[in-house]
Order: C-alpha cells, then sequence, then structure tokens
C-alpha cells in the first residue's frame, strides 16, 4: 500500500491524479480502479454508454472514461481530430491483454516476432481473432522479464549458407553446465541446418556426449528419412576422441570442426542454445522457481522455439519445415503457472474433492 501519481484527463486536459492508497499488485496485468471504493469516498460515476465520468465530491474535477469492448478504460491523452482518447497505456486493451498472454506463453517472444506471427497466421491454436493487430500499439510495449532475462552482445557477421537438405549437416553445441532436480549437470543441443529443428539432451557427465549423439540421429534419421552426412562441432574433448571418430568414420559421417575459442563458427548451434537460455531466464526469473529447475525450463523453451516463425526460415518455423504443417500451440501454458493433477480414482466418500 502507498502513493501514486497516474496520468488522466482532468476537466478536458492532461494532468495527473494523486492517489493515497493505492496496493501495488507486481502480478497483475493492468491497472484497476474500483467503482465501490471511488463511491465510498463521495465520487459519483456517471456511465453514458460509450463514455463514462467520474466527478470528486466538491463536483469541481472531473475524469474521463471511455468505454472499450466491456471495460472503461481511464483516458490519459486529449481526444484530437474526433477520435477517441487512447487508455492510460498502450497496452491496455483486451487485445493487448491477449497478446501479453501469448507473449509470455511462447517464451516472451519479442514483440516485432509476434506481430508477424499473428498476422501470417503461423500457429494453430491461436486465436487471431481476439488479437487486433490494428488496434495494438507495441511501441510502447516493454516487458521487465524480457530486459533482466535477455541481455544482448552485438550480432556476429553470418557467412554460412543454409543447406538444402535435411540433415545433410548437424550441429552439436555444448556440453553447457545446468542445474537439474534430476541430477543432471549439462546439457547439449543438436540443429539441423537446413531447417533449424533442435533436439536438446542431458548429461550427468561430460563422457555421455557420443551415447546422446547415437540417441538422437537415430531419432531423425528415423523421422526425416534422410542420413546425417556431416558433424559440426568445435574442438571440446568430449567430441574428438577415439571412439567417437571411429563410430563417424563408420557411417561414413564427415566432422566438421570449428576453429578453438571461434564460437561464431558454429553459429546455428550456438544461438540455439543462447536462445533456449534467455527463455529460461525469462520463465524462472516471472514464475520465481529456484534455478534447480532451469533443466526443465530449457527442454520447455527448445519445445517452444522449435515452434516459433523465424527470420531466417522466411518466417515459418523449425516444426513446420520439419514436419510439414503449421504447429498447434493451443495447449500452452505458462511455464510455472498454478496446475492441479486429476485424482481419476474412486473415491468412496462423495464429496472428497477430484483434484
Amino acid at each position: 500500500m502507498g502513493k501514486t501519481n497516474f496520468p488522466a484527463i482532468v476537466n478536458g486536459q492532461r494532468s495527473y491524479v494523486h492517489s493515497n492508497e493505492t496496493l501495488y499488485v507486481p502480478s497483475l496485468s493492468y491497472n484497476l480502479l474500483s467503482v465501490a471504493k471511488l463511491t465510498n469516498l463521495g465520487f459519483t460515476i456517471q456511465f453514458n454508454g460509450q463514455s463514462a465520468d467520474i466527478v470528486n465530491p466538491f463536483k469541481d474535477t472531473k475524469l474521463k472514461a471511455d468505454r472499450v469492448s466491456d471495460l472503461y478504460l481511464l483516458c490519459s491523452e486529449e481526444k484530437k481530430d474526433n477520435t477517441a482518447s487512447t487508455a492510460s497505456t498502450s497496452m491496455d486493451t483486451p487485445s493487448s491483454g491477449y497478446f501479453l498472454k501469448w507473449h509470455v506463453r511462447l517464451g516472451h517472444l519479442n514483440k516485432i516476432d509476434m506481430m508477424n506471427a499473428i498476422k501470417n497466421c503461423s500457429f494453430e491454436g491461436l486465436k487471431c481473432s481476439n488479437l487486433k493487430c490494428s488496434n495494438i500499439d507495441i511501441s510502447n510495449f516493454d516487458c521487465e522479464i524480457c530486459i533482466k532475462g535477455k541481455p544482448t552482445k552485438s550480432p556476429f557477421t553470418n557467412v554460412h549458407s543454409r543447406s538444402n537438405v535435411k540433415l545433410q549437416i548437424l550441429h552439436l553445441c555444448g556440453p553447457v553446465k545446468v542445474r537439474s532436480i534430476g541430477n543432471a549437470r549439462y546439457f547439449i543441443t543438436f540443429t539441423d541446418d537446413k531447417t533449424c529443428w533442435t533436439e536438446v539432451r542431458f548429461l550427468k557427465d561430460k563422457s555421455e556426449a557420443c551415447e546422446k549423439f547415437k540417441e538422437v540421429k537415430n531419432l531423425l534419421e528415423r523421422q526425416s528419412g534422410c542420413k546425417v552426412k556431416f558433424l559440426q562441432t568445435d574442438r571440446g574433448g568430449e567430441y574428438i576422441g577415439e571412439k567417437f571418430d571411429d563410430y563417424l568414420k563408420d557411417l561414413g559421417i564427415q566432422r566438421r570442426l570449428t576453429v578453438k575459442n571461434t564460437h561464431e563458427q558454429n553459429g546455428i548451434a550456438e544461438r540455439k542454445n543462447r536462445t533456449p537460455l534467455d527463455i529460461a531466464r525469462c520463465s524462472l526469473i516471472q514464475s520465481k522457481l529456484p534455478l534447480s529447475f532451469l533443466a526443465e525450463e530449457i527442454a520447455n523453451a527448445n519445445y517452444t522455439k522449435n515452434r516459433l516463425p523465424s527470420k531466417s526460415l522466411q518466417g515459418k518455423s523449425p516444426y513446420e519445415l520439419w514436419h510439414g504443417r503449421v504447429p498447434n500451440i493451443d495447449y500452452f501454458k505458462t511455464f510455472g503457472c498454478e496446475a492441479f493433477i486429476w485424482n481419476n480414482k474412486k473415491i468412496e466418500k462423495t464429496l472428497s474433492p477430484e483434484l
């Protein structure tokens, strides 16, 4: 509970209103003004169909609110050219609330890619009718979680030409240290060069890298009907060994090694590792879960990223290029949200809870 000032149209002019008793709720998506609280303080509220007037007890101050769908939004800008006043923030509309919900569900996907995905109908299950892009102003949309969880640096110029056949080149990146409730200590990613479809695997020891490669290779070859021809890795010791080399030679898979300490040469795999980590950081910050859940969130982040459209793939997702159809995301939920387990066992007591 504290004091605050918020912008509003007061007596026809833009000003600031002071509130002595404001309840701060960090998880709340919108700023709410209680009608009951206002009337208890002596304010009068007049609803006029498409607008509402809030008048103070002395009858000398009037606030304006415009109706948007089934809500009345406090105006913070004066009307211009007979157009409706804007809401208290550029994102305080029902459509933008739906936008924000899916921004979080899709691993804090950046706002430009979100808008492009909506316009291009890149997903099944996303109700684009609830997202009227023309009514959403994303210019002032800043996600605090994204700022905290996605530090960036200047990009490395990419000189890589993409393969035109699935599994012609398979990029392997890692191991990267990670904490897990399942006692995993590292994770590695395997990325198809053509589609950017990525598999992530967790390791208790770096020596497991070869076995994880065999597992992923068999899975991807069975799914695609193609064979791995090149394996591109860095010069990590877990990838350079007699056992791993002999296995690749027996299968006719050629190894491509990047220059030591030049991660940019293995750019696709490096970026694919960074993206799940970015999504994982954002989700853990938002959910307030401990770092011991990082591996679980990386698995979730990779699952999400495989279904997100990418500029490098001409607006398509790895899922669409790998499976030949757009992904259905209707079942997506926010990582770390509250959930209940359905108890389907017969319960003798009729009134016992079923959840």
